[in-house]
Formats: C-alpha cells, structure tokens, sequence
C-alpha cells in the first residue's frame, strides 16, 4: 500500500528580529550543519551578555534559526521552549516594539510546540496549539503565519480522519495566501488539498491538485516541498500501473532529499518505491526499500513513519505466503496506529489483518477485522462527507470567481469613471473655451461698434470742420473784396508820389 507522503504542515517558521538569518528552503546537509554551528556559536557569545530586552531579542533570533534548521524533534524543541519563555517574559516589555516582537515569537512557539505535539501522536493538544496560536497571529494581522497556522489545523483535523474539516481549514489557509500572493505557501495548500481528495480515492482532482502544486514549486526552486509532491505524484502514476514514471519521479525526490538532509521525505520515498517494486512483483527489492525506509523511522523516532512501514512489511509478507512474519509486523503497525489514532492507519491496518485472518482460513477474526475496516474507511470515505466536500469546493470556487469579478467590476467600474471624468473634463474645456470665444466676439463685435461710431463722429466732425473752414475762406475772401474796394491801390500811389518828386525836383 502506498503512503501519502506529506509535508505539507507549516512548521518551525523563522522571525527575524534585530538581526537577519533567513534561509532559503532547506539547506544541503553541509551548508545547514554549517549554518547550525554559526548559530549554537552565536548563542553561546549571546548568552555571556548581561541580561536585557534587547539581548533577549537577539536570543529569539538565534534561537528561532536553530529551530528551522535542525529537524531531530528532541532537539529543536528545547529550544523551541526557550523561546517561549523568554517571548513571555517580554510581552511585559515597556517598549512597544520588543512587545510585538515577543508577541509574534510567542504565538509562533506555540505553533511550533503544536507541530512536536502532532508528531508525537498528541493530536488533542497539537489542535488546541495549533488553534491558540492562529488565534494569536490573526490578531497581530500576520496574514502569513495566520494561513500557516490554518494550515495546521487543517493537519490536525486530518490525522483524525475529518476531512471535511481538513480540507474547510486548507481552503481557509489558500484563500488567504493566494490574497497576500504568497506562493511558496499557496503550493503547500494545494499539495494538501490533494492529499485529501487522495485518501478519499478521489485521483482526478488530488492529480490535478499536485501539479499546479509542483509547477510553483518548480518555478521558485524550493526543493524541500517539491520532493514531497512529486511522491505524492509518484504514488498516483503507480495507483494507475505508471511504473516507470512512479520510479522516474521517486528517485528525483529522493536526489532532492538527499541534497537538503531531508531524512524523513527519504525515508518515505523508500518506503514509496517498496509499493512499485511489489507491484511488479519484486518482492526482495520491495522488502529491501521498506526495511531502509522503517529503519530511516525509527533513527528519527517518527511514530507515523514507523506505523506504515510496518503495514507495508506486514503486506507484502502475506504477499508472499510468510502469514507469521506479517502477523508480526501488523501487530507493531497495531501498536504505532493505536498511539497515533489516526483512522487513515488504523483502516489500513484492519484491512490487511482481515486479509491474513482470511488467508490462514481464521473467518471469524477476519469478520471482525473487516467489520473495523469498514467502520474506519466509512468515517473517512463516506459519500456524506464526499458531499461536503464537493460543496465545499464549489462554495470556494464560486467565492473566488465572485472575488475575481468583483475585481473585474470593480476595474471596469475605475476606467469608466476615469473614461466619464475625462469627458466631463473635455465637455468642461469646450465650454470654457466657448464661452471665452463668446465673450472675445462680443468684445470684438463691440469694439467693431465703437469704432464704427467713432468713425461715424469723425466723419461728421471732418464734414463739420470742412464746412465752417470754406465759411472762414469765404468770409476771408469776401473782406478783402470789401477792403480792395476801398483802399487806394498801391501802384496808384507811388505813381503820384513819383509825380510830385518830379514836379518839386526832389
């Protein structure tokens, strides 16, 4: 049987407070055992410093770097809860910046401590981290760490075997990211998304789903996500008989693992490519890949791991007729699935004893077997919450066309009101500029007049000044024919003085 290869729960995010230590992805195994000596060494000179807000600021830092960068659960978490106390401490802080600080720190522990929890089969406690943290970083408007932490939930409601529920929290979680555009985070959701249409059996969409999961993450690089989805992909294209393409994406996921240190994803994807070889009938190489994958398991004490390496065990013993060391494996497989209480397990379980009670002629114990089978497959299968979901989906894909609509609208809505401003602006300038034209011919027009009349009064007065000038002239010229007629002329009057000189000999 296949195991559902899932890394999609949000864990072990880094703050950067003071001072920055942001890591892309998962680093190789050199690199991050690099990165974690830098840290331990910069937490030890940190911890020589007097004791202050602001040194216990830095602490966080320090302390947050080494819970993203180291995976061993009983390590990270110690100083996972050393964060914790010192964020709590500082939520009493004067200062209104380390205050925040503290409070996001502390609602990211909290997260954090949920993830170790969930890990540790502590599933009632993980959820109620899980929702104490969302319920913080929502109110800090961390829209990013907000989604993360539905996300979680959405985990938690999983592993009880409540998809409906699950998959209400993943839809939650991708809404928002797809809101913020936060895409390394949108390609979790939809690889999630998918695993839970995968255990409902529902291939179609679970394939559809991890595709556009993978070309993000292909997009962005981000090889530790990238691996898990590409088993998830694995494990549909071997459903289907792919077997080669299965092989094909297995081994890129477990070249990608092997490059970031990721022993948990490697030890699924041996565990993954156990399926296929038994598929076809190789059964020593699947027994090979399940034994590497267990033992990968149980070096990092992953209890869930650990529970379906020991199915896949049981399975392909009874495969091969060996009932007693099938019966040996389930029974472990019994003792890991019942620490978990995880139905998806459980079911599987259940449904390989009622096989092997089968196979062994034991009809009563496989009745019984079965009957639990059937009452864990139904609690996550049923066509109910088959129903739920389908709605569920419609209900998101609706509210998601409406929100791209209303956007729509809403542009359309801008450009016409900029379209009817512009036009309102332009009528405004015709008008303006139609009344200055109107206002100038008139002043034209009337300044035309005035001329007009001015002209008019001139010609009168031209007239005026003509007509009494020839008076003058005329009045002139008749006195002087008045004054000629009465005065002596002139010539007459030298003429006689002439005489009389003549006369008087002068």
């Amino acid at each position: 049987m296949h195991t559902n290869f899932f890394t999609g729960i949000s864990c072990k995010l880094m703050l950067v407070i003071g001072i920055v230590l942001v890591t892309n992805g998962k680093a190789n195994s050199q690199d991050e055992q690099s990165i974690i000596d830098s840290l331990q060494l910069a937490l030890k000179k940190v911890n020589q410093l007097p004791t202050s807000e602001t040194n216990d600021t830095l602490k966080i830092t320090i302390l947050q770097g080494l819970v993203e960068n180291i995976y061993e659960d009983n390590v990270w978490i110690k100083y996972n809860t050393s964060i914790k106390s010192l964020s709590e401490r500082l939520l009493h802080s004067k200062n209104k910046k380390i205050k925040e600080l503290a409070e996001s720190a502390y609602a990211l522990s909290l997260n954090d401590e949920g993830i170790y929890e969930s890990n540790k089969g502590n599933n009632v406690l993980a959820k109620k981290l899980f929702f104490t943290s969302a319920e913080k970083l929502n109110k800090l408007n961390d829209h990013e760490n907000f989604a993360m932490a539905l996300n979680n939930i959405g985990y938690a409601y999983k592993a009880d075997g409540d998809l409906v529920k699950a998959l209400d929290f993943y839809l939650k979680s991708l809404k928002i990211r797809e809101d913020i555009n936060d895409e390394s985070g949108i390609a979790m959701s939809l690889n999630n998304i998918g695993l839970v249409y995968d255990v409902q059996g529902n291939t179609k969409s679970a394939k559809d789903y991890y595709l556009r999961c993978s070309k993000i993450l292909e997009k962005h690089g981000d090889k530790y996500q990238l691996s898990s989805t590409l088993n998830n992909l694995a494990n549909i294209y071997s459903r289907e008989g792919y077997f080669n393409k299965a092989i094909e994406l297995y081994a890129r996921s477990k070249i990608l693992q092997k490059s970031i240190g990721d022993i948990n994803g490697e030890a699924y994807t041996y565990v993954n490519m156990g399926t296929v070889y038994q598929s076809i009938s190789n059964n020593n190489e699947a027994i090979a890949y399940y034994k590497k994958g267990l033992e990968l398991f149980k070096s990092l004490k992953f209890n869930e791991g650990i529970a379906w390496g020991f199915i896949n065990l049981g399975n392909i013993h009874l495969a091969v007729g060996k009932y007693k060391e099938s019966k040996h494996f389930l029974d472990s497989a019994t003792y890991y699935s019942n620490i978990l209480n995880q139905p998806e397990l459980i079911q599987r379980t259940e449904d390989s004893y009622y096989q092997l009670d089968s196979a062994r002629g034991n009809f009563i114990g496989a009745f019984e077997h079965y009957k639990k089978y059937i009452f864990y497959r139904d609690s996550i299968t049923n066509n109910e919450s088959q129903k739920k979901n389908i709605k569920q989906q419609l209900n998101y894909e609706f509210e998601k066309k409406e929100a791209v609509l209303k956007e729509q609208q809403l542009k359309e809505k801008i450009i016409t009101e900029e379209k009817s401003r512009k036009q309102r602006l332009i009528i405004f300038v015709v008008i303006i500029i139609l009344v200055l034209v109107f206002f100038f011919t008139l002043f034209i027009l009337r300044t035309l007049r005035v001329t007009q009349k001015q002209k008019t009064i001139i010609e009168k007065q031209k007239e005026l000044v003509e007509e009494k000038q020839k008076e003058i002239l005329d009045s002139i010229r008749y006195a002087k024919r008045i004054q000629d007629a009465l005065l002596t002329p002139q010539t007459y009057i030298e003429r006689n003085i002439n005489r009389l000189r003549k006369n008087t000999g002068v």
